[in-house]
Order: C-alpha cells, then sequence, then structure tokens
C-alpha cells in the first residue's frame, strides 16, 4: 500500500489529520518493525506536509524532509 505513496500527486488532505500523521510519525515500533518503519518514513512526512506544511517543517527533522523530498 505504501508503495503508490511515492507517485506525485496533488496534496489534499485537510490539516486536522496532520495530529494522527504527527503520532504515528513519533511512535516507536517494536524492534521486528523497524525496518519497515524506516521504508514507510519518507510517505509519512510526505503525508505530514500535505496535511500542514508548517508543522511538517516544525516537527520533522531536517534530514527526514529531505529524505521524503519535501525540503
Amino acid at each position: 500500500a505504501l508503495t503508490g505513496l511515492e507517485k506525485a500527486r496533488a496534496c489534499k488532505l485537510p490539516p486536522r489529520e496532520y495530529t494522527a500523521l504527527r503520532q504515528a510519525y513519533r511512535a516507536k515500533p517494536a524492534a521486528a518493525l523497524a525496518d519497515q518503519r524506516t521504508t514507510a518514513l519518507p510517505a509519512l512526512v510526505r503525508l505530514m506536509h500535505c496535511a500542514d506544511p508548517k508543522k511538517t517543517r516544525a516537527d520533522v527533522p531536517a534530514a527526514d524532509r529531505k529524505a521524503a523530498g519535501v525540503d
């Protein structure tokens, strides 16, 4: 499912979605899921950016934003 998020598309998420996305971003997965989180992180940051670019810039480190292609 995350593979489709790599494709370019218009950002159309309502700002209220940002809170749930930030919680997912900050969550620490079990060791067995760490690799999947690393793979999904750029897509998650792009979704956060679509919901609220200003908050994403404040909440997400520059390295993660750059890896996601939003900075």
